[in-house]
């Protein structure tokens, strides 16, 4: 079974598993963040208070954080369907042809570089046996230079292959020449100061008929050049056979691996569209900023590095130290996204590590002229500087993994988290560079580098639903507190401004019984109708009936007591099956309230259709006016009676709808669920 065929199914299993991780995540007091653990006292207090005055726990903001919360998991469930379809195409685009029917019996290295060693007579003392395909790193066989040989000998009596003989090596780690019998055959990247690795690319090599040697005197030499934690011949498959049956098995391979690249990439762009709809929808701090950075700095190094460009003949040696560069940016921008995440600043140390980490950066991207020219006093080579930026990104992410702890041990739910996620690239590095063979060739690395991420989405997902809460518990909290001084002011006015007028009325009653004067009645008419007026407005501040009666009813009052008062017609058409939460009443007869008030002071509406209607889990108001008219953008910000329908309806979790064409009237419509 050819091993890269499990590629796309072992990352389809990886989204399964994210999957599951994202619907853990929806439950309900799964994440907490710092801020909340640090504010027990005031979620007790909260806790005590009556669901109406408690700003944290509300059907609205519950039905608004349930709605956000689901993202993740949707995009994790989109990315698994997608993924499961290719992965299946990928998986019966890569079947085995079992193509290599010579296989090699023993081969021997040599670290370090010799061009004599291409030649088949030359003497091999001080050649060590070595495992093939497996990591020359994890066999103790590694080169200083990261330069190293093979050779293996072939036994061709009685084979006739008519000038099709091949070879495959399957994936090198990272670039390599390969000879047979001292003869050129092929070579895939480029070994030099112009260095770029291929080792995503299954080799496969064509010997031509001049090279070969009957008998056992043919011998395969392959120069490597290794950059990465990884090297030499990494995975098969390894053999000479037919070459074009196993250039047929390696372009199997390939599009597996591509698809396998594809998804990656996929599912990094996707993430990227998270943290944009994140940023877009107010989750503007630098924690978003730095996550969303840090994935198109990985991206760009993925996709740079990839089959696809290589295979384009477009990686060239700019691009390989664009690679290089953006490989050793990605944790500093790493650092600072998890130093938000956790709080506090950042300690010298890594302001430290972060500086050279740049400095690397920075070399990565010079010329290899120039950089001789810069490091000639030092004797460097850019395969030193390559392993500095190794050396320099496992520093800072130890960095990170131990801020990670330590926040942990200080009490930090998602310390453990972080410190988990920042671990699980250095120890693909570990396992890249210790393990004697790659299932498939696959790079640990990126595996790693790919949880992390995913472990890291959380947080910052996370994060914009705390703060979603919060602002939800800070609009319900107002909310709360302009009822309090509607109420208060109602009280206010009832108490003083209406008992003045109360006993004002029976004064002039009494004066009218004894005194029979025109001016007393018509004073007693004018103060009776300011009672009136003035009880009108009391109810517009409390509507009390709201708490005894159904909307609809108050609705139908309010619609008469209006039509009396104004030259306006109101059509009512209000049918309330099932009951509803007082918050849900409260909002939407404010809603409605704002409407009517437009529709007689700006729109000089003379006739007016309300409708109040129930489904089984929605409730719909809609208020129709013949009046003039407005354009509602013009005064989506400015408006405060627009603003305030607008933050009712968010509330609610509802959708409001104006619609309103110059001189054609005004619709305003609110879909809310029914007792979210």
């Amino acid at each position: 079974m050819n091993p890269a065929v499990n590629i796309p199914r072992g990352l389809f299993a990886l989204l399964l598993l994210t999957t599951a991780i994202t619907k853990l995540l929806d439950m309900p007091g799964f994440y907490k963040h710092p801020a909340q653990t640090a504010g027990l006292k005031n979620q007790a207090k909260l806790k005590t208070m009556r669901p109406a005055e408690n700003p944290a726990h509300t059907p609205a903001s519950s039905g608004m954080i349930r709605r956000a919360r689901s993202i993740p998991s949707r995009l994790a469930f989109i990315a698994l369907i997608v993924f499961g379809l290719i992965a299946q195409i990928a998986g019966g685009a890569a079947a085995p042809h079992d193509a290599q029917e010579i296989v090699f019996t023993s081969w021997l290295f040599h670290a370090g570089d010799n061009p004599q060693w291409r030649k088949p007579g030359i003497d091999e003392t001080g050649w060590h046996p070595i495992e093939v395909p497996g990591n020359w790193q994890a066999q103790g066989l590694g080169s200083a230079s990261g330069l190293g040989w093979y050779r293996a000998h072939v036994n061709l009596d009685g084979q006739d292959y008519g000038g099709d003989l091949g070879v495959s090596l399957g994936r090198i780690f990272d670039a390599d020449q390969a000879f047979f019998n001292g003869v050129p055959i092929g070579s895939e990247g480029k070994i030099g100061a112009q260095m770029i690795a291929a080792q995503d690319k299954t080799r496969t090599y064509l010997i031509p008929p001049e090279a070969i040697r009957a008998g056992d005197g043919n011998v395969l030499a392959v120069r490597v050049k290794n950059i990465h934690p990884a090297a030499g011949i990494v995975s098969g498959p390894i053999g000479l056979g037919s070459y074009s049956m196993l250039s047929m098995e390696a372009d199997g391979i390939d599009s597996s691996v591509k698809v396998f690249q594809g998804m990656i990439i996929g599912l990094f762009l996707v993430l990227i569209l998270f943290s944009i709809f994140l940023y877009l929808n107010g989750l503007r701090d630098k924690t978003n900023v730095y996550f969303g950075l840090f994935l198109i700095v990985i991206t760009a190094a993925t996709f740079l590095d990839s089959l696809y460009l290589y295979d384009l003949g477009l990686k060239t040696a700019l691009v390989q130290r664009m690679v290089y560069a953006l490989q050793c940016a990605a944790p500093i921008v790493l650092l600072l996204f998890v130093a938000t995440v956790i709080g506090g600043r950042v300690t010298t140390s890594e302001k430290a590590g972060m500086l050279i980490t740049a400095l690397l950066a920075c070399l990565s991207l010079i010329s290899p002229i120039r950089f001789e020219l810069l490091t000639r006093p030092l004797a460097l080579e850019q395969v030193d500087l390559v392993r500095a930026n190794a050396w320099g990104t496992l520093a800072i992410g130890v960095m990170i993994a131990a801020r990670g702890l330590l926040s942990a041990l200080r009490g930090f739910k998602g310390g453990l988290t972080i410190a988990i996620a920042a671990s699980l690239p250095l120890l693909g590095g570990l396992l890249s560079q210790y393990s004697r063979l790659l299932a498939g060739g696959v790079d640990p690395i990126l595996i790693g580098i790919v949880l992390m991420i995913l472990l890291f989405l959380f947080a910052v997902a996370g994060r914009f639903f705390d703060l979603t809460q919060r602002l939800q518990g800070l609009t319900r909290h107002l909310t709360n507190v302009q009822a309090m001084e509607r109420e208060r002011l109602s009280r206010e006015l009832h108490d003083s401004l209406g008992q003045t007028l109360v006993s004002f009325q029976l004064n002039l009653k009494l004066a009218g019984e004894q005194v029979k004067h025109p001016l007393l009645t018509n004073m007693l008419a004018e103060v009776s109708a300011s009672i009136r007026r003035l009880d009108d407005t009391l109810q517009g501040l409390r509507p009390t009936e709201l708490k005894h009666a159904d909307l609809c009813a108050v609705i139908e009052r309010q619609c008469r007591r209006i039509q009396e008062a104004a030259e306006i017609k109101i059509d009512v058409h209000a049918r309330c099956a099932r009951p509803m939460s007082e918050d849900l009443k409260e909002n939407l007869f404010r809603i409605f309230q704002e409407a009517l008030n437009n529709c007689i002071k700006h729109a000089h509406a003379r006739h007016v259709t309300v409708s109040l209607s129930q489904t089984r889990d929605q409730v719909e108001l809609r208020i129709v006016d013949d009046g003039t008219g407005f354009d509602p953008k013009s005064v989506q910000s400015d408006g405060l009676g627009m603003l305030t329908m607008r933050e009712r309806a968010h509330l609610l979790g509802a959708r409001l709808a104006v619609e309103s064409p110059p001189g054609a009237g005004t619709t305003v419509r609110v879909e809310a669920p029914l007792n979210d």
